[in-house]
């Protein structure tokens, strides 16, 4: 039903006609966020700005790329389903210059899957997943959200043909 894509081209409203699409980092139409990822600096109460304007939140709320997903995900937390919701993540690295939005949608899950091309993929993805969450924070999250890695090939045909129920909400989170 809803789409938090970080891909900046239409592939996704060609593939998924019929969903929400929001493009966290914008698109081809309007601006792009491009960044890098924030540093223990940026968690600090006297934050260094000397290069802030190349970080990816800063990016995100100037060109304003965030906001249909802030409303997005307050509502969704208003929502009486909002506990039955099933992520699908597709080709994202997962990396910690998107943690901030990754919290929040993986925040929202009963389940998530992870869906990898390869083995490298998944081992990659298994280590930002660990350094955005730590260990334990990543054990919390296969127990608690039952966090499953998926070989794509296998689910991507069927989540092309998902059919959305009104009370299963289907998140997809795309590059």
């Amino acid at each position: 039903d809803r789409i938090y894509s970080f891909n900046y081209t239409n592939t996704v409203e060609i593939l998924y006609d019929n969903s929400i699409i929001y493009h966290i980092h914008g698109n081809t139409t309007t601006d792009i966020v491009l960044g890098i990822n924030p540093d223990k600096n940026d968690f600090i109460e006297t934050v260094d700005t000397k290069f802030l304007q190349f970080k990816k939140y800063f990016q995100r709320v100037f060109y304003k790329t965030d906001i249909e997903f802030i409303h997005h995900i307050n509502d969704v937390r208003k929502l009486p389903y909002s506990n039955d919701i099933n992520l699908y993540v597709m080709g994202h690295s997962l990396d910690s210059t998107d943690e901030d939005i990754i919290k929040q949608i993986f925040e929202l899950a009963k389940s998530i899957r992870i869906l990898y091309h390869n083995d490298t993929s998944v081992k990659n993805n298994i280590k930002n997943l660990v350094e955005i969450y730590g260990k334990d924070g990543f054990d919390r999250l296969r127990q608690e959200k039952d966090l499953q890695f998926l070989p794509h090939l296998r689910y991507c045909q069927e989540l092309l043909h998902i059919t959305f129920l009104s009370l299963q909400v289907q998140l997809i989170f795309l590059l």
